[in-house]
Protein backbone atom coordinates (compact mmCIF):
# COMPACT_ATOMS: atom_id res chain seq x y z
CA UNK A 1 0.00 0.00 0.00
CA UNK A 2 2.82 2.64 0.83
CA UNK A 3 4.64 1.80 -2.47
CA UNK A 4 1.23 2.12 -4.42
CA UNK A 5 0.90 5.69 -2.54
CA UNK A 6 4.13 6.66 -3.84
CA UNK A 7 3.89 5.85 -7.19
CA UNK A 8 1.12 7.87 -7.27
CA UNK A 9 2.48 10.54 -6.14
CA UNK A 10 5.17 10.66 -9.01
CA UNK A 11 2.70 10.08 -11.13
CA UNK A 12 1.06 13.32 -10.51
CA UNK A 13 4.69 15.31 -10.25
CA UNK A 14 5.36 13.94 -14.04
CA UNK A 15 1.95 15.24 -15.48
CA UNK A 16 1.49 18.49 -13.18
CA UNK A 17 4.93 19.88 -12.21
CA UNK A 18 6.88 19.90 -15.97
CA UNK A 19 7.16 23.24 -18.11
CA UNK A 20 7.68 24.05 -21.81
CA UNK A 21 10.96 25.20 -22.80
CA UNK A 22 10.64 28.25 -24.56
CA UNK A 23 11.11 28.83 -28.84
CA UNK A 24 13.56 31.28 -29.25
CA UNK A 25 13.11 33.03 -32.41
CA UNK A 26 15.72 32.77 -34.91
CA UNK A 27 17.89 36.61 -36.12
CA UNK A 28 18.23 37.43 -39.15
CA UNK A 29 20.72 39.86 -41.10
CA UNK A 30 21.32 40.57 -45.07
CA UNK A 31 24.25 40.25 -47.03
CA UNK A 32 25.18 43.09 -49.95
CA UNK A 33 27.61 42.39 -52.13
CA UNK A 34 29.95 43.35 -54.93
CA UNK A 35 32.10 41.73 -57.08
CA UNK A 36 34.70 43.27 -58.95
CA UNK A 37 38.40 43.11 -60.80
CA UNK A 38 40.99 43.43 -58.27
CA UNK A 39 43.14 45.97 -60.47
CA UNK A 40 40.35 48.22 -62.09
CA UNK A 41 37.53 47.77 -59.62
CA UNK A 42 35.51 47.54 -62.43
CA UNK A 43 32.01 45.76 -61.53
CA UNK A 44 31.96 41.60 -62.59
CA UNK A 45 28.53 40.86 -64.11
CA UNK A 46 27.59 37.33 -64.46
CA UNK A 47 29.97 35.61 -60.82
CA UNK A 48 27.80 32.96 -59.49
CA UNK A 49 27.32 33.30 -55.82
CA UNK A 50 27.07 30.44 -53.36
CA UNK A 51 27.47 29.98 -50.09
CA UNK A 52 28.07 27.61 -46.65
CA UNK A 53 26.10 27.31 -44.75
CA UNK A 54 23.68 27.17 -47.55
CA UNK A 55 21.17 30.17 -48.77
CA UNK A 56 19.78 30.87 -52.21
CA UNK A 57 22.21 30.82 -55.30
CA UNK A 58 22.82 34.26 -57.72
CA UNK A 59 24.47 35.69 -59.87
CA UNK A 60 25.88 39.12 -60.18
CA UNK A 61 24.10 41.97 -61.82
CA UNK A 62 25.30 44.75 -64.48
CA UNK A 63 27.08 46.35 -61.30
CA UNK A 64 28.91 43.47 -60.14
CA UNK A 65 26.12 43.15 -57.28
CA UNK A 66 24.55 40.74 -55.36
CA UNK A 67 22.15 40.83 -52.31
CA UNK A 68 21.40 38.22 -49.91
CA UNK A 69 17.93 39.31 -47.50
CA UNK A 70 16.89 37.98 -44.55
CA UNK A 71 19.03 35.07 -44.09
CA UNK A 72 20.15 33.37 -40.39
CA UNK A 73 23.00 35.57 -38.98
CA UNK A 74 26.36 34.14 -38.39
CA UNK A 75 29.73 33.28 -40.20
CA UNK A 76 29.30 32.59 -43.88
CA UNK A 77 31.82 31.25 -46.64
CA UNK A 78 30.58 33.23 -49.70
CA UNK A 79 32.04 31.22 -52.79
CA UNK A 80 32.24 33.48 -56.20
CA UNK A 81 32.88 32.11 -59.64
CA UNK A 82 33.52 33.76 -63.18
CA UNK A 83 35.25 31.79 -66.46
CA UNK A 84 38.73 33.20 -66.67
CA UNK A 85 39.00 34.20 -63.02
CA UNK A 86 40.31 32.83 -60.26
CA UNK A 87 37.56 31.29 -57.93
CA UNK A 88 37.58 33.10 -54.43
CA UNK A 89 36.40 31.69 -51.40
CA UNK A 90 36.28 34.23 -48.34
CA UNK A 91 34.31 34.28 -45.06
CA UNK A 92 31.83 36.66 -43.95
CA UNK A 93 29.81 37.56 -40.74
CA UNK A 94 26.24 38.85 -41.21
CA UNK A 95 25.19 40.29 -37.85
CA UNK A 96 21.61 40.31 -36.33
CA UNK A 97 19.49 42.88 -37.78
CA UNK A 98 21.97 44.53 -40.11
CA UNK A 99 22.99 44.64 -43.64
CA UNK A 100 27.01 43.48 -44.15
CA UNK A 101 28.44 45.25 -46.95
CA UNK A 102 31.34 43.13 -48.59
CA UNK A 103 33.35 43.86 -51.87
CA UNK A 104 34.96 40.49 -53.49
CA UNK A 105 37.80 41.35 -55.95
CA UNK A 106 38.64 38.51 -58.25
CA UNK A 107 42.01 37.80 -60.65
CA UNK A 108 42.27 37.20 -63.69
CA UNK A 109 43.07 33.11 -64.12
CA UNK A 110 45.69 33.35 -66.73
CA UNK A 111 46.59 29.95 -67.08
CA UNK A 112 43.02 29.94 -69.17
CA UNK A 113 43.70 32.81 -71.02
CA UNK A 114 44.59 33.85 -74.38
CA UNK A 115 46.17 37.05 -75.34
CA UNK A 116 44.30 39.66 -77.76
CA UNK A 117 45.88 39.86 -81.19
CA UNK A 118 48.48 42.31 -82.13
CA UNK A 119 46.89 45.71 -82.77
CA UNK A 120 46.92 46.54 -86.72
CA UNK A 121 47.63 50.45 -87.16
CA UNK A 122 45.31 51.36 -89.67
CA UNK A 123 45.89 55.03 -89.69
CA UNK A 124 47.79 56.93 -90.35
CA UNK A 125 49.82 54.48 -91.86
CA UNK A 126 53.71 54.94 -91.92
CA UNK A 127 55.34 58.62 -93.26
CA UNK A 128 51.88 59.77 -93.70
CA UNK A 129 51.43 63.89 -93.39
CA UNK A 130 48.31 64.35 -91.27
CA UNK A 131 46.60 67.49 -91.07
CA UNK A 132 46.78 68.98 -87.20
CA UNK A 133 43.40 66.97 -86.18
CA UNK A 134 42.94 63.30 -86.79
CA UNK A 135 41.31 60.40 -86.31
CA UNK A 136 43.64 57.44 -85.23
CA UNK A 137 42.07 53.79 -86.03
CA UNK A 138 43.69 50.87 -84.97
CA UNK A 139 42.12 47.03 -85.25
CA UNK A 140 42.50 43.79 -82.67
CA UNK A 141 40.84 40.79 -81.92
CA UNK A 142 40.53 38.47 -78.96
CA UNK A 143 40.36 34.78 -79.55
CA UNK A 144 38.56 34.29 -76.18
CA UNK A 145 35.88 37.44 -76.94
CA UNK A 146 36.89 38.78 -74.13
CA UNK A 147 36.48 42.97 -74.13
CA UNK A 148 39.39 44.66 -75.02
CA UNK A 149 41.02 47.97 -73.97
CA UNK A 150 43.21 50.03 -75.48
CA UNK A 151 45.95 52.67 -74.75
CA UNK A 152 47.23 55.05 -77.47
CA UNK A 153 50.27 56.19 -76.97
CA UNK A 154 52.36 58.96 -79.13
CA UNK A 155 56.05 60.19 -78.86
CA UNK A 156 57.59 62.90 -79.75
CA UNK A 157 60.53 62.56 -82.55
CA UNK A 158 63.27 60.99 -80.55
CA UNK A 159 60.87 58.77 -78.11
CA UNK A 160 61.63 60.28 -75.45
CA UNK A 161 58.65 61.87 -74.47
CA UNK A 162 54.78 60.77 -74.47
CA UNK A 163 52.67 63.42 -76.31
CA UNK A 164 49.68 61.81 -76.08
CA UNK A 165 48.14 59.38 -74.08
CA UNK A 166 44.96 57.53 -73.90
CA UNK A 167 44.05 54.37 -71.73
CA UNK A 168 41.74 52.26 -71.00
CA UNK A 169 39.49 53.13 -73.81
CA UNK A 170 37.39 49.97 -75.52
CA UNK A 171 37.11 52.22 -78.99
CA UNK A 172 39.31 51.03 -82.00
CA UNK A 173 39.69 54.81 -82.66
CA UNK A 174 40.44 58.28 -81.39
CA UNK A 175 40.83 61.92 -82.00
CA UNK A 176 43.72 63.50 -81.66
CA UNK A 177 44.05 67.47 -81.85
CA UNK A 178 46.26 68.41 -79.81
CA UNK A 179 49.84 67.78 -82.01
CA UNK A 180 51.83 70.92 -83.56
CA UNK A 181 52.35 72.03 -86.95
CA UNK A 182 55.17 70.43 -88.48
CA UNK A 183 56.27 68.31 -86.31
CA UNK A 184 57.48 64.51 -86.77
CA UNK A 185 55.91 61.82 -83.84
CA UNK A 186 55.64 57.94 -83.59
CA UNK A 187 52.54 55.98 -82.44
CA UNK A 188 51.97 52.89 -81.02
CA UNK A 189 48.72 50.69 -79.56
CA UNK A 190 48.48 48.31 -76.93
CA UNK A 191 45.74 45.92 -76.76
CA UNK A 192 44.32 44.28 -73.18
CA UNK A 193 41.89 41.56 -72.25
CA UNK A 194 42.52 42.56 -68.37
CA UNK A 195 44.81 39.20 -68.34
CA UNK A 196 47.69 40.23 -70.65
CA UNK A 197 48.88 43.27 -72.94
CA UNK A 198 49.93 42.95 -76.86
CA UNK A 199 52.07 45.80 -78.44
CA UNK A 200 51.66 47.49 -81.98
CA UNK A 201 54.33 48.07 -84.06
CA UNK A 202 55.81 51.43 -83.44
CA UNK A 203 54.84 53.84 -86.74
CA UNK A 204 56.46 57.41 -87.18
CA UNK A 205 54.11 59.94 -89.35
CA UNK A 206 54.14 63.75 -89.76
CA UNK A 207 51.92 66.81 -89.06
CA UNK A 208 51.93 68.84 -91.83
CA UNK A 209 53.63 72.51 -91.49
CA UNK A 210 51.39 75.77 -90.45
CA UNK A 211 49.24 77.25 -92.92
CA UNK A 212 50.00 80.87 -94.42
CA UNK A 213 47.94 82.43 -91.24
CA UNK A 214 48.63 86.52 -91.84
CA UNK A 215 47.34 87.39 -88.81
CA UNK A 216 48.94 87.28 -85.46
CA UNK A 217 47.36 88.26 -82.10
CA UNK A 218 47.35 87.77 -78.42
CA UNK A 219 45.22 85.65 -75.96
CA UNK A 220 45.10 85.06 -72.51
CA UNK A 221 45.24 81.70 -71.38
CA UNK A 222 45.07 80.20 -67.67
CA UNK A 223 46.20 83.97 -66.63
CA UNK A 224 48.95 84.16 -69.01
CA UNK A 225 49.33 86.08 -72.60
CA UNK A 226 50.25 83.83 -75.14
CA UNK A 227 50.68 84.30 -78.93
CA UNK A 228 48.06 83.04 -81.13
CA UNK A 229 47.97 83.12 -85.28
CA UNK A 230 45.47 82.37 -87.47
CA UNK A 231 42.47 83.11 -89.47
CA UNK A 232 39.41 85.27 -88.74
CA UNK A 233 36.52 83.97 -87.39
CA UNK A 234 38.40 81.13 -85.88
CA UNK A 235 40.05 80.70 -82.80
CA UNK A 236 43.02 81.06 -83.76
CA UNK A 237 46.31 78.38 -83.42
CA UNK A 238 48.90 78.97 -79.88
CA UNK A 239 52.50 79.51 -80.94
CA UNK A 240 53.75 80.02 -77.37
CA UNK A 241 53.51 78.34 -73.72
CA UNK A 242 55.67 80.37 -71.96
CA UNK A 243 55.56 80.20 -68.54
CA UNK A 244 54.76 83.93 -68.01
CA UNK A 245 53.38 85.99 -70.24
CA UNK A 246 54.23 86.66 -74.16
CA UNK A 247 52.89 89.74 -76.05
CA UNK A 248 53.42 91.84 -78.75
CA UNK A 249 54.24 89.49 -81.59
CA UNK A 250 55.49 90.93 -85.14
CA UNK A 251 56.20 88.39 -87.79
CA UNK A 252 59.24 89.22 -89.90
CA UNK A 253 59.22 90.90 -93.67
CA UNK A 254 60.57 87.71 -94.73
CA UNK A 255 57.44 85.73 -93.22
CA UNK A 256 59.71 82.81 -91.76
CA UNK A 257 60.09 84.30 -87.72
CA UNK A 258 57.43 85.73 -85.65
CA UNK A 259 59.02 87.99 -83.09
CA UNK A 260 57.54 88.93 -79.63
CA UNK A 261 58.09 90.16 -75.76
CA UNK A 262 58.24 87.86 -73.07
CA UNK A 263 58.97 87.76 -69.10
CA UNK A 264 62.31 86.35 -67.75
CA UNK A 265 62.35 86.67 -64.34
CA UNK A 266 61.99 90.35 -63.75
CA UNK A 267 62.83 91.28 -66.88
CA UNK A 268 61.61 91.86 -70.90
CA UNK A 269 63.24 89.97 -73.70
CA UNK A 270 63.11 90.23 -77.36
CA UNK A 271 62.01 86.53 -79.18
CA UNK A 272 61.87 84.88 -82.11
CA UNK A 273 60.50 81.78 -83.39
CA UNK A 274 59.36 79.90 -86.89
CA UNK A 275 56.26 79.71 -88.16
CA UNK A 276 55.58 76.84 -86.89
CA UNK A 277 56.22 77.86 -83.12
CA UNK A 278 59.87 76.06 -82.57
CA UNK A 279 62.66 77.33 -82.63
CA UNK A 280 62.72 79.63 -79.78
CA UNK A 281 65.60 82.00 -80.09
CA UNK A 282 66.16 84.80 -77.31
CA UNK A 283 67.20 88.07 -79.35
CA UNK A 284 68.31 90.36 -76.76
CA UNK A 285 70.82 90.59 -73.67
CA UNK A 286 70.21 94.26 -72.45
CA UNK A 287 66.21 94.06 -71.23
CA UNK A 288 63.76 96.41 -73.47
CA UNK A 289 62.42 97.93 -70.51
CA UNK A 290 60.06 101.22 -70.71
CA UNK A 291 57.22 103.26 -68.49
CA UNK A 292 55.01 100.26 -69.17
CA UNK A 293 55.79 96.93 -70.36
CA UNK A 294 52.35 95.96 -72.16
CA UNK A 295 52.62 98.80 -74.27
CA UNK A 296 56.16 98.25 -75.54
CA UNK A 297 57.00 97.67 -78.68
CA UNK A 298 59.75 97.02 -81.43
CA UNK A 299 59.41 96.85 -85.05
CA UNK A 300 61.84 94.55 -87.70
CA UNK A 301 63.99 96.59 -90.33
CA UNK A 302 62.64 96.20 -93.59
CA UNK A 303 64.83 93.65 -94.73
CA UNK A 304 64.25 91.50 -91.56
CA UNK A 305 68.01 91.17 -90.72
CA UNK A 306 67.56 93.86 -87.32
CA UNK A 307 65.43 94.90 -84.86
CA UNK A 308 65.33 98.72 -83.45
CA UNK A 309 63.47 98.50 -79.63
CA UNK A 310 63.75 100.94 -76.05
CA UNK A 311 65.99 100.24 -73.00
CA UNK A 312 64.55 103.67 -71.12
CA UNK A 313 65.12 106.66 -72.73
CA UNK A 314 67.34 105.05 -75.12
CA UNK A 315 66.71 103.36 -78.72
CA UNK A 316 68.60 100.83 -79.95
CA UNK A 317 69.31 98.59 -82.78
CA UNK A 318 70.45 95.07 -82.34
CA UNK A 319 70.79 91.89 -85.42
CA UNK A 320 68.15 89.50 -85.56
CA UNK A 321 70.60 86.91 -83.97
CA UNK A 322 71.17 88.85 -80.95
CA UNK A 323 74.64 90.59 -82.20
CA UNK A 324 75.61 93.80 -82.92
CA UNK A 325 74.00 95.76 -80.48
CA UNK A 326 73.88 99.66 -81.25
CA UNK A 327 72.23 103.02 -79.61
CA UNK A 328 70.74 104.69 -82.57
CA UNK A 329 68.67 107.70 -80.65
CA UNK A 330 68.24 109.09 -77.22
CA UNK A 331 65.24 110.40 -75.72
CA UNK A 332 65.04 113.96 -73.59
CA UNK A 333 65.83 113.36 -70.10
CA UNK A 334 62.58 112.67 -68.28
CA UNK A 335 61.15 110.82 -71.24
CA UNK A 336 61.28 106.72 -72.26
CA UNK A 337 60.76 105.00 -75.17
CA UNK A 338 57.26 103.20 -75.37
CA UNK A 339 56.38 102.00 -79.19
CA UNK A 340 58.41 102.54 -82.41
CA UNK A 341 57.84 101.79 -85.76
CA UNK A 342 60.01 101.67 -88.91
CA UNK A 343 59.35 102.40 -92.87
CA UNK A 344 60.45 100.62 -95.65
CA UNK A 345 59.96 103.45 -97.76
CA UNK A 346 61.65 106.17 -96.12
CA UNK A 347 63.66 104.19 -93.91
CA UNK A 348 62.43 106.74 -91.16
CA UNK A 349 61.51 105.26 -87.67
CA UNK A 350 57.97 106.91 -85.53
CA UNK A 351 58.89 106.76 -82.13
CA UNK A 352 56.34 107.31 -78.97
CA UNK A 353 58.00 108.84 -76.11
CA UNK A 354 56.30 109.24 -72.36
CA UNK A 355 56.95 111.62 -69.75
CA UNK A 356 56.38 111.13 -66.05
CA UNK A 357 53.03 110.22 -66.11
CA UNK A 358 51.18 107.70 -68.55
CA UNK A 359 49.24 110.44 -70.23
CA UNK A 360 52.14 112.35 -70.99
CA UNK A 361 53.00 111.10 -74.74
CA UNK A 362 54.39 112.39 -77.90
CA UNK A 363 55.00 110.70 -81.45
CA UNK A 364 58.05 111.87 -83.86
CA UNK A 365 59.40 110.51 -86.48
CA UNK A 366 63.42 109.88 -86.66
CA UNK A 367 66.23 108.74 -89.19
CA UNK A 368 68.82 106.24 -89.27
CA UNK A 369 71.05 108.54 -87.33
CA UNK A 370 68.89 109.28 -84.15
CA UNK A 371 67.89 112.81 -85.17
CA UNK A 372 64.18 113.76 -84.63
CA UNK A 373 62.47 115.11 -87.89
CA UNK A 374 58.35 115.52 -87.13
CA UNK A 375 56.37 115.66 -84.32
CA UNK A 376 53.23 113.55 -85.14
CA UNK A 377 51.59 114.18 -81.73
CA UNK A 378 52.11 116.70 -79.60
CA UNK A 379 51.06 116.32 -75.46
CA UNK A 380 47.88 117.15 -75.52
CA UNK A 381 45.36 116.34 -72.42
CA UNK A 382 44.56 112.42 -72.74
CA UNK A 383 46.45 109.64 -73.07
CA UNK A 384 48.08 108.54 -76.65
CA UNK A 385 48.93 105.01 -78.15
CA UNK A 386 50.29 103.29 -81.02
CA UNK A 387 52.34 104.92 -83.73
CA UNK A 388 52.52 102.99 -86.94
CA UNK A 389 53.63 103.57 -90.55
CA UNK A 390 51.34 103.37 -93.72
CA UNK A 391 53.19 101.50 -96.60
CA UNK A 392 53.98 104.99 -98.30
CA UNK A 393 55.58 106.23 -94.92
CA UNK A 394 53.87 109.50 -95.21
CA UNK A 395 50.97 108.93 -92.73
CA UNK A 396 50.80 107.70 -89.06
CA UNK A 397 48.31 105.91 -87.44
CA UNK A 398 47.53 106.63 -83.70
CA UNK A 399 45.14 106.49 -80.97
CA UNK A 400 44.48 109.31 -78.74
CA UNK A 401 41.85 109.72 -75.48
CA UNK A 402 39.69 112.46 -76.71
CA UNK A 403 37.87 113.15 -73.42
CA UNK A 404 40.73 114.61 -72.34
CA UNK A 405 40.94 112.37 -69.17
CA UNK A 406 44.28 111.86 -67.40
CA UNK A 407 44.44 108.98 -64.14
CA UNK A 408 48.13 107.71 -62.73
CA UNK A 409 46.86 104.00 -64.11
CA UNK A 410 46.76 105.75 -67.64
CA UNK A 411 43.17 104.58 -67.98
CA UNK A 412 41.49 105.97 -70.79
CA UNK A 413 37.47 106.81 -71.62
CA UNK A 414 37.29 107.37 -75.29
CA UNK A 415 40.52 106.56 -77.35
CA UNK A 416 39.68 106.98 -81.15
CA UNK A 417 42.02 106.29 -84.02
CA UNK A 418 43.41 109.03 -86.38
CA UNK A 419 45.76 109.06 -88.93
CA UNK A 420 48.52 112.17 -89.15
CA UNK A 421 50.23 112.97 -92.57
CA UNK A 422 53.51 113.69 -91.85
CA UNK A 423 53.78 115.99 -94.58
CA UNK A 424 51.18 117.82 -94.58
CA UNK A 425 50.10 117.23 -90.60
CA UNK A 426 46.50 116.71 -91.61
CA UNK A 427 44.63 114.86 -89.35
CA UNK A 428 41.90 112.24 -89.59
CA UNK A 429 39.32 110.64 -87.19
CA UNK A 430 38.14 107.37 -87.85
CA UNK A 431 36.25 106.23 -84.87
CA UNK A 432 33.26 108.86 -84.77
CA UNK A 433 31.15 106.01 -85.46
CA UNK A 434 32.65 103.62 -82.33
CA UNK A 435 30.11 102.50 -79.83
CA UNK A 436 30.19 104.79 -76.85
CA UNK A 437 31.72 103.43 -73.70
CA UNK A 438 34.77 101.94 -75.74
CA UNK A 439 38.13 102.42 -76.08
CA UNK A 440 40.06 101.42 -80.20
CA UNK A 441 43.87 100.97 -79.60
CA UNK A 442 46.73 99.53 -81.23
CA UNK A 443 45.94 100.36 -84.79
CA UNK A 444 47.96 99.75 -87.67
CA UNK A 445 47.60 99.15 -91.47
CA UNK A 446 46.83 96.24 -92.98
CA UNK A 447 49.33 94.86 -95.82
CA UNK A 448 47.89 96.78 -98.30
CA UNK A 449 47.21 99.99 -96.59
CA UNK A 450 43.46 99.72 -97.34
CA UNK A 451 42.39 99.08 -93.88
CA UNK A 452 43.33 99.54 -90.32
CA UNK A 453 43.45 96.50 -87.51
CA UNK A 454 42.69 97.56 -83.83
CA UNK A 455 41.77 96.04 -80.42
CA UNK A 456 38.26 97.91 -79.36
CA UNK A 457 37.27 97.61 -75.52
CA UNK A 458 34.94 98.76 -72.98
CA UNK A 459 36.66 101.68 -71.02
CA UNK A 460 35.76 99.83 -67.67
CA UNK A 461 40.09 98.59 -67.78
CA UNK A 462 38.21 94.83 -67.01
CA UNK A 463 36.22 93.74 -70.01
CA UNK A 464 37.22 91.38 -72.83
CA UNK A 465 39.42 92.99 -75.68
CA UNK A 466 38.10 91.96 -79.60
CA UNK A 467 40.33 92.64 -82.76
CA UNK A 468 38.53 94.59 -85.57
CA UNK A 469 39.31 95.90 -89.44
CA UNK A 470 37.90 98.86 -90.67
CA UNK A 471 38.54 101.15 -94.04
CA UNK A 472 40.60 104.27 -94.42
CA UNK A 473 37.29 106.77 -93.69
CA UNK A 474 36.00 104.62 -90.52
CA UNK A 475 33.36 102.61 -92.28
CA UNK A 476 32.77 99.09 -92.26
CA UNK A 477 34.33 97.84 -88.96
CA UNK A 478 34.03 94.13 -88.66
CA UNK A 479 34.90 91.55 -86.03
CA UNK A 480 38.21 89.39 -86.96
CA UNK A 481 38.76 87.82 -83.36
CA UNK A 482 36.97 87.78 -80.20
CA UNK A 483 39.24 87.64 -76.55
CA UNK A 484 42.10 88.68 -78.52
CA UNK A 485 44.33 91.80 -78.60
CA UNK A 486 47.91 93.74 -79.71
CA UNK A 487 46.86 92.11 -83.95
CA UNK A 488 49.53 91.97 -86.58
CA UNK A 489 48.79 91.54 -89.58
CA UNK A 490 51.42 90.89 -92.86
Amino acid sequence: MRNLLFGLVAILTLLFGCKEDPIVPIALGNLDGRVVLKENDQPIEGASITTNPPTTSLVTDAFGSFSLSDIPSGTYNVRIEKDNLVTRLESVSVLPNQTTEATFRLEPDSLNNSAPSSPLLNYPVAGQVISISEEFRWYATDPDQDVLTFDLLIFNADQTETIELTTDTEDSSYVVDELKFGQSYFWQVLASDGTETTFSEVKPFKVEDIPDFRFSFVKEMENQLQIFTGNPGENGYQLTDCPKNAWRPRLSPLRNRLAFLANVGIETHLFTIDRNGDELTQVTTLPVTGFDNYQLDFSWSPDGAEFIYMNQNRLYKVNSDGSGLVEIAQAAIGWTFVECDWSAQTQNIVVRIVGTQPHNSQIYTIDQSGNFLNLVQSDIAGSTTGGAFSIGGDEVVFSQDVSGFEAPDGRQLDAQIFIRNVNTQQLINLSEDKPAGTNDLDPRYSPDGSLIIFTNTNNDGISPKSIYSMKLDGTDRVLLFENAEMPDWE
